[in-house]
């Protein structure tokens, strides 16, 4: 995604095989959908339950790149979702878990609410900015930086304002959604707006 904007990637891009060149050429949007915690083996076999989900039918589309990658490890939401929105590798970004020891704070600590793990508070409580917390810029503020591109992230209400999203996603606009048809309606609006 950086390549194709003229942005500098951190590390190797990936695969001409899995993200073919020819298919970044004039393109002006582009849409990255994630859905964690569905794993290639589950999507396969969704596909064969329901093979006339328009999903399956984009797939046979000629043009169309469609291959597995591999998560991160450990293969957490939160190391997973900090490394795709940041670039960086998870050893770089540290946010590696769900519970982790973070000596800054000389506590053991929940990553998804950023906050002691025996606590029901926050570190945004006592003024902590979560973002300078994770060191590495998101790739959505790199592009916008970097290449003048306008970057959003559509995720839910929920988790507009959390230390998480905090940490990755700085630099998009944040277009948050309510069910998941909001989502897939707020994504159409943005990849067709001129």
């Amino acid at each position: 995604i950086l390549s194709a904007f003229g942005v500098e990637p951190r590390h190797a891009t990936l695969d001409r095989a899995v993200l073919p060149p020819a298919l970044l050429d004039g393109v002006r949007r582009i849409v990255v959908l994630i859905v964690d915690a569905f794993g290639w083996s589950q999507f396969f076999e969704e596909l064969e339950r329901q093979p006339d989900l328009f999903l399956a039918q984009l797939l046979n589309r000629d043009g169309v790149a469609f291959s597995p990658l591999t998560s991160v490890f450990p293969s957490t939401t939160v190391n997973a979702l900090t490394t795709a929105n940041t670039g960086a590798q998870p050893i770089e970004h540290g946010v590696l878990g769900y519970t982790l020891w973070l000596k800054e704070f000389g506590a053991l600590s929940e990553m998804v609410t950023f906050g002691p793990y025996a606590g029901n508070w926050s570190y945004l409580q006592t003024g902590v900015d979560p973002t300078e917390f994770q060191p590495y810029p998101s790739l959505f503020k790199r592009v916008r930086e970097e290449a003048g591109v306008g970057a959003y992230i559509v995720n839910a209400a929920a988790y507009r304002h959390s230390a998480l999203s905090l940490m990755q996603t700085t630099g998009a606009t944040y277009v948050p959604y309510i069910a998941f048809s909001d989502a897939v309606a707020a994504m159409a609006a943005l990849a067709n707006t001129p």
